[in-house]
């Protein structure tokens, strides 16, 4: 293209100047001065060049420019249908994971971990080319004290926001009851403690990876590492937003709660990251909140 658009540079300066036409420049008698010392300088023709010259090069320039920003448009692009796709893909997991038949399923764990853990693994390999996963997982003094107080800070957050929301004997009750029915029967879980424990843990890790790490890396490259952690924030409440619709009631409507407390969430664990640049602060934050309402201070129902 920009080849195409340099020829067209040249040949229009070329129809516009006649001097650089073969025929004039070597059959026209060529003036002479006033002295007799032969032909006048051709002032006028190299004038003309230059200003070819400068109409190719302009050209040239302009091209080189397109290009750039053609590429930056691409890779803009990539970056986005990246996103969309993560938000996608773990947005129908959930729809599935948080389906009616599959209340108190251990289905429902393999629905929400397994596709989180694939794309954590695609962003920790990206991390691993980029030479910054050994920083994303440095382990640092005091990172279980902060993780220990966003978890803190969280768990108060949402006591407060479903004891506003969502009061005991109200209709929107509900929407907490059908969350923990989805979880499993405390008992069962109580009996299973092990394993609970083992798939907190990957699941954290891997939703860590994948939206603290990968998604707002992404972001980043865009937009500012300022603003990235809140726009995946966001993005990651999005992921959560089927569950509104297959956790609904009939009386109370939809169920807004697990996307709420994602949107909080987010922003609690994207701050860790943020602030201390590593993200084992809200890992332990995660993996503590989900442990606390979970299995030590449901939020409805009895504590495991």
């Amino acid at each position: 293209m920009c080849l195409r658009f340099t020829l067209g540079a040249f040949r229009s300066s070329r129809d516009a100047f006649p001097s650089f036409r073969r025929s004039e420049l070597g059959t026209q008698p060529q003036p002479r001065d006033s002295r007799g010392a032969g032909p006048k300088p051709a002032r006028g023709f190299y004038l003309r060049f230059r200003l070819a010259s400068n109409s190719i090069k302009h050209s040239v320039v302009a091209c080189s420019r397109s290009v750039w920003v053609d590429v930056r448009n691409r890779a803009a692009l990539r970056t986005v249908v990246t996103l969309a796709g993560i938000v996608v893909v773990i947005a129908v997991a959930i729809s599935f994971a948080f389906a009616l038949p599959r209340a108190g399923e251990p289905s429902v764990l393999l629905w929400m971990g397994i596709p989180t853990v694939v794309l954590a693994a695609l962003g920790a390999a990206r991390a691993q080319h980029d030479g910054v996963l050994k920083d994303w997982m440095s382990v640092r003094a005091g990172d279980f004290t902060r993780g220990f107080l966003g978890a803190a800070i969280l768990f108060g957050a949402a006591w407060g926001f479903t004891r506003i929301v969502a009061p005991a004997g109200s209709v929107r009750e509900s929407w907490l009851a059908r969350i923990y029915l989805q979880l499993g029967d405390p008992s069962i879980l109580r009996k299973n403690v092990a394993l609970v424990v083992l798939v907190l843990i990957v699941i954290v890790i891997a939703e860590e990876i994948l939206w603290r790490g990968l998604v707002t890396a992404l972001l980043a490259e865009k937009i500012g590492s300022g603003r990235a952690w809140v726009w995946a924030a966001a993005l990651y409440a999005i992921a959560h937003a089927p569950t509104a619709f297959v956790l609904r009631d009939s009386a109370a409507g939809y169920n807004p709660l697990v996307m709420v407390g994602a949107l909080g969430g987010g922003l609690v664990w994207g701050f860790l990251a943020r602030k201390f640049g590593r993200l084992l602060p809200g890992i332990f934050a995660h993996m503590l909140f989900d442990w606390t309402v979970l299995m030590t201070f449901r939020l409805w129902g009895p504590s495991v």
